[in-house]
């Protein structure tokens, strides 16, 4: 059983597949544009829109998005 705003639900989560650390990836992306993006911080939106890509394979990785974030 799912929980949680399916608002910030991966995709692929729809259709029965399990957890993985890209749906988190893609949870936390929707979390940081919802909180930072567009508006305030709109040089991150390249970082964050790649962490919400529909396809998990095309998601960045845990590190990959704090090193794209630090620099």
């Amino acid at each position: 059983k799912l929980l949680g705003d399916k608002n910030y639900l991966a995709p692929e989560l729809n259709q029965d597949e399990r957890f993985s650390f890209a749906s988190d990836i893609y949870a936390l992306g929707v979390t940081l544009l919802n909180k930072f993006g567009f508006k305030y911080y709109p040089r991150l939106n390249e970082v964050f829109l790649d962490m919400i890509k529909g396809d998990p394979e095309k998601r960045p990785t845990l590190d990959i998005v704090i090193q794209r974030l630090q620099s």
